[in-house]
């Protein structure tokens, strides 16, 4: 078995119940993570935690306070997760809706010795990416690689060795967790999604986790351009390079869960 973590702010009752409901239908177990709401983060609390100089030169625009609570309640489960004896761990916020069997779909590619630590499990409200790769993981499962990881962290599994990298790396972060995310040439944690996915993000409550306090700052828009452009072969040799990693590792199956030293 694995470990299920639910982000969930203090006074979301009806969502933790919601949540709990659907896991419950499914006969899994969960930890709920306390969420941590940005906007009660005092100034001195968010230079801490966000450095502001490499977010005026590598993102474009400032962090709003529900982006820098979102990212200190998804590192709360990354810790957790190396602090149990478990190999990997699915996160959820608490806007999820299972529309699919979530441990069948786990097992799937944790069984499959995959070298990718994050797999995504949903889509961000709906919005999909072209895939330029496939691997067929079970009769109804398959691992792809979009062009670029997918955005959002509705749902998503994580290695132990991505939580430690993921940890490293956001010590001091200045992107939104799912762009950071997005950047693996800079994190060292490969990511790829499962179809079809077992879950969607849900809208069936007013936002809560990551936008409350949301209201995001007004963007750069040249510098955004320009940040995409300088991005663009990054992103081309790092989705080059998992796939040819995954294409290796398909022609030697191994059966113990995927973890990298």
């Amino acid at each position: 078995m694995f470990p299920i973590y639910v982000i969930n702010l203090k006074g979301s009752d009806d969502r933790l119940a919601r949540a709990s409901e659907q896991l419950a239908n499914q006969a899994l177990t969960f930890e709920r993570i306390d969420a941590v709401n940005g906007r009660e983060l005092s100034v001195p609390q968010k230079h801490a935690v966000v450095d502001l100089h490499a977010n005026r030169k590598k993102f474009y625009r400032p962090l709003s306070d529900g982006e820098i609570g979102c990212y200190l309640s998804h590192r709360k489960c990354w810790q957790r997760l190396l602090d149990s004896q478990y190999d990997y761990a699915l996160v959820l916020e608490d806007d999820f809706t299972a529309i699919g069997t979530i441990k069948t779909a786990i097992e799937a590619t944790m069984n499959n010795a995959l070298p990718v630590d994050i797999i995504k499990l949903c889509n961000y409200q709906g919005r999909e990416r072209p895939i330029k790769y496939g691997q067929l993981l079970s009769p109804k499962q398959t691992l792809v690689v979009h062009d670029k990881p997918l955005s959002g962290c509705c749902a998503y599994v994580i290695t132990r060795s991505g939580a430690k990298r993921m940890l490293a790396h956001s010590q001091k972060f200045y992107r939104p967790v799912d762009t950071d995310i997005q950047h693996t040439w800079e994190t060292g944690v490969d990511v790829a999604a499962i179809q079809p996915y077992p879950v969607v993000q849900d809208n069936f409550f007013d936002s809560d986790i990551a936008c409350r306090g949301r209201n995001k700052p007004k963007a750069f828009v040249l510098q955004k351009q320009w940040l995409a452009l300088q991005n663009w072969p990054r992103t081309l040799m790092a989705r080059r390079s998992l796939i040819c990693k995954l294409k290796v590792q398909n022609k030697v199956p191994l059966s113990a869960p995927a973890t990298n030293p």
